[in-house]
């Protein structure tokens, strides 16, 4: 198990102290279960390898609840990146460019309205919700930017209506960090968009594959992620406990 305290928790979700547990498949609750009753900070996030069952029981028996199941998904990139049939017509009219200092702070202040991102652990927290994963997700995207991602405008016919966020883990990996269609586009069927410009783009600066993660709450996501033959690398059960 790796214990990881997240004090930047304070800044995104105004909770005095945080940590998460990252446990290993060989763990068992029996050895770990003493060290996570030591800890007492208010919000904590366990993150359990698909299939560990034992610690997955016990954990819940000790408070933590399960909030969603994390896919950690990618995709190998050779020769060019080709968009399905079904959404061809719109491949001639959609196009990408690095956001400008105004697009940057737009982007920002979409994400952190709270109306894009509703799927995930914060967002369905009763304890958070929505608003609160909206700024969490905001200071996350200005501190990933900060550190050399870049942050791509997704046009339909020269009108902005998505964006995707591309971070640069190693030189041979490109991580689709987080994008998705603005919410005034919302219900376009565009969403297929952020996913094929992303892809295309980590293909173009010549990365060899591309990762990203998805929230089991978000079934579409992950359905429109294997049109574009991403497959799935591993799976997290993850689970809160608030003190």
């Amino acid at each position: 198990m790796i214990v990881k305290l997240t004090p930047w928790e304070t800044r995104n979700l105004g909770v005095p102290s945080s940590a998460e547990f990252m446990i290993e498949p060989k763990d068992s609750w029996a050895d770990i279960a003493q060290e996570i009753a030591a800890h007492s900070e208010v919000y904590q996030v366990m993150h359990i390898p698909c299939g560990n069952t034992d610690v997955l029981l016990h954990a819940q028996d000790a408070g933590f609840r399960m909030i969603e199941t994390n896919l950690r998904i990618s995709r190998k990139l050779k020769g060019a990146v080709e968009m399905p049939r079904i959404y061809q017509r719109f491949e001639p009219f959609l196009s990408c460019t690095i956001a400008t200092e105004a697009e940057t702070q737009m982007v920002l202040d979409v994400i952190r309205s709270g109306e894009m991102f509703t799927t995930d652990k914060v967002a369905r927290d009763p304890a958070f919700g929505q608003a609160a994963a909206g700024n969490r997700y905001a200071c996350w995207t200005k501190d990933v930017l900060e550190q050399g991602a870049d942050l791509l405008i997704i046009r339909y016919k020269d009108e902005p209506v998505a964006f995707d966020i591309c971070a640069k883990p190693d030189p041979a990996t490109a991580n689709a960090f987080l994008g998705g269609v603005l919410p005034a586009h919302k219900d376009k069927g565009l969403g297929f968009a952020p996913i094929f410009m992303i892809t295309k783009y980590a293909a173009q600066n010549g990365y060899r594959k591309i990762v990203t993660g998805v929230s089991s709450n978000n079934l579409p996501i992950l359905k429109l992620h294997a049109l574009f033959d991403y497959q799935v690398e591993e799976m997290s059960y993850c689970l809160t406990k608030h003190l």
